[in-house]
């Protein structure tokens, strides 16, 4: 492992986190993770865009240090493994300072670059509801104890992932996963007023996605016209590419050809997303 706290690298044991930090007392922080690929990062830009972005949002003071700069550098780290994750975790210290740090790790589990999960993702939708209302909507919270809670929940269930419902019905995202679903033989995924995350990946495929007829964005309100375990599913996420959906609710769906032409033109264009 590979650990950068507030301008050094640091042996792997080292605490960096104060036992009073609202970052650990409140979970008052924010984090992203990369897949990295013998130490080159996947769209290293657009996740700290998206960090950044969050960071003027939930009013983080920003910090000394050049985030992307940092994270080649400990990507750098890795060149020697198929496959890393790489996070960057912002959060408040005692005296309302805004500490970094950039950690990485060898990624067992994960395809390696250009490649598609052999097994089709075995989904259930959860009883809860994510709320758009929510301040921290959109964001990646250190706050995350609502979807350890969920993914727990699905564990006991034979589930990979859980699904969350939106307020006006269907269901808008993944525990850690966004959405793409077929309806009327165009690929879909849940707009940003569902309460979803605005995904990395799901936003690149929308991106390239012009050679499979365009991956559209459904407004939250018209969720509730998808049936998820009838309509063709993939969840799409860093470490997931677009995973094809083979069971909902512990019962076998269909993968509909789209969703399969959806991961082969992910997993080829994933070359085209690294970072030197």
């Amino acid at each position: 492992m590979t650990l950068w706290c507030d301008g050094k690298f640091l042996p792997d044991d080292t605490l960096v986190v104060g036992p009073f930090d609202p970052g650990l007392s409140v979970g008052d922080g924010l984090f992203e993770t990369m897949a990295v690929y013998h130490g080159r990062i996947f769209a290293r830009d657009q996740h700290v865009a998206r960090l950044n972005r969050s960071v003027t949002a939930l009013g983080f003071a920003p910090v000394e240090w050049d985030i992307a700069a940092v994270c080649t550098e400990a990507a750098h780290h890795s060149a020697d493994l198929p496959v890393a994750r790489l996070r960057v975790t912002l959060w408040h210290g005692t005296g309302n300072e805004t500490h970094l740090a950039v950690s990485l790790r060898e990624e067992p589990n994960a395809p390696l670059l250009g490649m598609i999960k052999t097994t089709d993702a075995r989904v259930g939708i959860g009883p809860w509801i994510r709320d758009p209302a929510n301040p921290l909507t959109g964001h990646k919270s250190t706050s995350y104890g609502g979807n350890v809670a969920a993914l727990r929940w699905g564990k006991t269930r034979s589930f990979d992932e859980v699904l969350w419902r939106g307020r006006w019905g269907g269901v808008c995202e993944g525990t850690t996963a966004n959405l793409l679903f077929v309806h009327q033989d165009k690929l879909y995924t849940p707009a940003d007023d569902s309460g979803c995350l605005p995904g990395v990946t799901r936003n690149i495929l929308t991106a390239i996605g012009d050679e499979l007829g365009g991956v559209l964005m459904m407004a939250a309100r018209d969720l509730s016209n998808i049936n998820v375990a009838t309509s063709g599913l993939a969840l799409v996420g860093t470490f997931r590419g677009v995973h094809a959906v083979g069971h909902v609710d512990n019962k076998p769906v269909h993968v509909k050809t789209l969703i399969r032409e959806a991961q082969t033109l992910f997993a080829d264009r994933m070359h085209d997303f690294l970072t030197n």
